[in-house]
């Protein structure tokens, strides 16, 4: 479990508005968990996310869906210098920051590039998996599961207030995970990058979604749709 808090925000003068605007609030709370269980070859993981923001928060410190801000993913290694190698890496690539927690299938919404974001969040996340391979050296890393998230963005009002239980969003669908870093007989390389210490190639493809129509280029609630991106 991780509970977070920041606090900051933009100079505002009694007498004039000059110094603040529509968004001039860096203040928020958040908290994170997660637990895992052995099921015999495989493992369940259950995740929450909770974050409250002040009204006005900045766009970049926004909660995302089953992201990650772009604050946060600009300031993880991997995260920046794979997307480097793509001139509009979420739309070109699917490259995106995958969240803790959340329904990753609107990670490209249709109504922006970011999927859908806001100043609060509530999220969860189920998955069962494993590892298929643990005895072929070159798919020991490999990492399958089968997954499935709900929540929600909302602004102006804390939990209670501003959440409503219409709003919320799932999807469902298969993932897998490939670590570059236990890769066999790289150990003298991954020990000296942090790059590739912390890469890991992660691909959801969230098979069902609850709102389609939030989502970029799809309209129906089965539907083939992918995602390549970064756990931070």
């Amino acid at each position: 479990m991780s509970a977070v808090a920041e606090l900051g925000g933009a100079l505002r003068s009694f007498d004039s508005d000059v110094l603040s605007g529509p968004f001039d609030q860096a203040s928020r709370v958040s908290l994170t968990a997660q637990k895992t269980a052995d099921l015999g070859a495989l493992t369940g993981r259950a995740n929450l996310q909770f974050g409250l923001g002040a009204d006005g928060l900045l766009p970049h410190k926004r909660f995302v869906l089953g992201g990650r801000s772009l604050e946060a993913q600009w300031r993880n290694d991997t995260y920046r210098q794979a997307s480097a190698a793509f001139e509009q890496p979420v739309s070109d690539a699917h490259l995106v920051g995958f969240g803790p927690a959340g329904p990753v299938a609107y990670l490209r919404a249709a109504n922006g590039r970011l999927g859908l974001s806001g100043e609060n969040i509530t999220a969860g996340r189920l998955s069962l998996g494993g590892t298929p391979f643990p005895t072929v050296n070159a798919l020991s890393p490999l990492r399958l599961s089968a997954f499935s998230g709900i929540g929600t963005t909302w602004n102006e009002g804390a939990f209670l207030s501003g959440f409503a239980a219409d709003n919320l969003k799932a999807d469902a669908g298969i993932g897998a995970r490939y670590s570059i870093s236990e890769i066999p007989h790289l150990e003298r390389w991954t020990a000296q990058s942090d790059f590739l210490q912390g890469l890991d190639v992660v691909a959801k493809f969230p098979l069902w979604a609850s709102d389609p129509g939030r989502i970029e280029g799809s309209t129906d609630e089965f539907d083939f749709r992918w995602r390549i991106g970064i756990e931070l």
